[in-house]
């Protein structure tokens, strides 16, 4: 299964510590879930803002 997920929370919060709710932690939880699937295909987007961008290449670059 090919997944194509928006991680733009995740790249904010990591920015921003005041940003780091209850979507951070789903989005956190469901992408660490779903790098360690066999059966997924995963590849991330950030479609908030070039911000949003910048905050999650920092973010996978800290969290292989």
């Amino acid at each position: 299964m090919r997944v194509l997920y928006d991680i733009s929370t995740l790249g904010l919060a990591h920015l921003y510590q005041q940003s780091r709710g209850g979507a951070f932690r789903v989005d956190l939880h469901v992408t660490e879930a779903l790098a360690a699937s066999d059966e997924c295909d995963l590849l991330f987007c950030a479609n908030h803002s070039t911000v949003a961008y910048h905050g999650c290449r920092e973010f996978l670059r800290d969290h292989a």
